[in-house]
């Protein structure tokens, strides 16, 4: 399959590029998955955005459209990550499975190891109260720390536990 994108722009060959672009982004991603969805996202633009300016060689921006198609990949996942945290590791009101028991136990006892060996128990604490329902407020209350203080805390401690818990 070739696109043609217009008079100024080369013609990409879908087939040619498609098993290199898949296999970079699988690198980057570590995730032949994901992989396979931004490699489709790369033609995507490529074909609605018609940007290439003719500077560099068709194949360069192919990857660079495809990297930068990665980059976007990344942050939507980790944005995800780090805002679902709070309703993963939360006990569910609904009667669990025993596999999402089982799951739940696993996820509390990683959660529990985190914060166990955390270098910076103070950012733990934070972090503990969160997940049990305190506001920040309420944080920077107990805790007799700015509400600032336990923000910057509060988002470093999420992010590092999406990081740390294996992606599902």
């Amino acid at each position: 399959m070739t696109l043609e994108l217009d008079n100024n722009l080369p013609q990409i060959d879908f087939t040619k590029y498609y098993a290199q672009i898949k296999g970079y982004l699988t690198r980057i991603l570590g995730d032949s998955n994901a992989a396979e969805d931004v490699t489709q996202e790369t033609f995507e633009k490529i074909h609605k955005n018609r940007c290439y300016d003719g500077k560099a060689k068709s194949r360069n921006w192919v990857f660079t459209v495809a990297k930068n198609a990665s980059i976007d990949y990344i942050r939507r996942r980790s944005i995800r990550k780090t805002d679902s945290l709070d309703s993963e590791l939360t006990i569910s009101e609904i009667d669990p499975t025993p596999e999402e028991e089982t799951i739940g136990r696993e996820a509390e006892a990683q959660f529990q190891y985190f914060c166990e060996n955390h270098s910076n128990q103070n950012a733990v604490r934070v972090l503990q109260l969160s997940m049990q329902g305190y506001s920040n407020r309420e944080i920077s209350e107990t805790l007799s720390i700015q509400i600032k203080t336990v923000d910057v805390r509060l988002h470093r401690m999420r992010k590092e536990l999406a990081d740390y818990l294996p992606e599902e």
